[in-house]
């Protein structure tokens, strides 16, 4: 199975309650944080410290 197909797959038999999503919502917000983090980084200029929410 194809690296987009599976997580879509699994996405859509979580919504309909087939099986457990691959990425929790904690799984999805830090992976936010990390890109906006990056975003930030990059506006400033220098390295900034991410901090587990």
């Amino acid at each position: 199975m194809s690296q987009v197909v599976e997580p879509v797959d699994n996405f859509i038999d979580a919504i309909i309650g087939r099986e457990k999503p691959l990425a929790s919502g904690v799984d999805g917000l830090r992976a936010v944080e990390v890109i906006e983090g990056a975003y930030r980084a990059a506006k400033m200029g220098e390295a900034i410290l991410l901090y587990r929410s």
